[in-house]
């Protein structure tokens, strides 16, 4: 389908027939929407009785509750244009599992400093006492370096979300200028196709969603 740029976006017109029969049955693409969406919500309730043994007889109750909802095959046809999901960074997640992950990984060096025995006295006694002492700066060194990388992370996200949001802001436009669009779209049932009025856009029921996404914002 071919692009289409509506004009400047004014107040819907009222239609008062279908511009391809002539029928004037026509009703707003919103209307039919709203009315072929449904939800239903059902309740019930039981009661029982029962003996225990050594309580005697005892009695239950409960309630059950059913939240139903569907659309009709027309409804789902002419739904709205879906509204787009912004965009965002999650490198402060790998930030976040680094520190988690860092205490299990220095962990066994940390442990050594309670397991380190000898003699101070002597040369002998005084390495078996530096050795702990150099592991566990290794352990606290793998500490450090995650808190570094998670404070990276979140500046990363922070930095990266800052690049995104012209881009979220460009699509959060759109589509509230599809969705006015969409206001303002009438249905044919004789010839089952929908007009958009101010550009004077037609196509099949089929179409519409293409259609929709034919408009493009100026």
């Amino acid at each position: 389908m071919p692009q289409f740029v509506a004009p400047v976006l004014a107040p819907a017109p009222l239609l008062p027939c279908c511009t391809l029969c002539a029928c004037q049955d026509v009703r707003k693409v919103s209307n039919i929407f709203a009315q072929g969406a449904w939800r239903a919500n059902s309740s019930t309730t039981f009661s029982s009785v029962g003996y225990v043994q050594n309580v005697g007889y005892t009695d239950s109750f409960g309630v059950g509750h059913v939240d139903t909802r569907g659309m009709s095959q027309l409804a789902a046809v002419l739904a709205p244009p879906a509204r787009p999901r912004p965009r965002s960074s999650s490198i402060w997640v790998l930030g976040l599992l680094a520190l988690a992950v860092s205490p299990c990984a220095a962990a066994p060096f940390l442990s050594v400093l309670g397991s380190g025995s000898g003699d101070a006295s002597n040369a002998a006694g005084d390495a078996a006492a530096q050795a702990p002492a150099g592991l566990a700066v290794v352990g606290v060194l793998i500490v450090l370096a995650a808190l570094a990388a998670f404070i990276w992370s979140l500046t990363a996200t922070s930095r990266r979300n800052a690049q995104l949001a012209p881009e979220n802001a460009e699509y959060e436009g759109q589509w509230n200028y599809l969705m006015d669009i969409w206001e303002g779209c009438y249905y044919c049932p004789k010839c089952d196709s929908v007009i958009e009025p101010r550009s004077g856009v037609t196509a099949p029921s089929v179409q519409f969603q293409q259609m929709m996404a034919s408009f493009r914002k100026i």
